[in-house]
């Protein structure tokens, strides 16, 4: 069984963030709170959360 990329062993497998990761945390965040604060409408955050998702995804292959 392969590891998660979440485990805490000290492995090249492990979780590290990179530059990226970041942004796109702070953007799931903003997004959040934005939606949960009706800052921005809920339809809209969850749309942008998909997008960086997708980005993401792209990026790390």
């Amino acid at each position: 069984m392969e590891g998660n990329e979440l485990s805490p062993s000290g492995d090249s497998q492990s979780y590290n963030l990179k530059g990226y990761d970041k942004i796109s945390l702070f953007i799931a965040v903003f997004l959040y709170f934005g939606s949960e604060l009706n800052i921005i409408p809920f339809q809209t955050a969850v749309l942008s959360f998909l997008f960086v998702i997708i980005l993401y995804l792209v990026l790390d292959s």
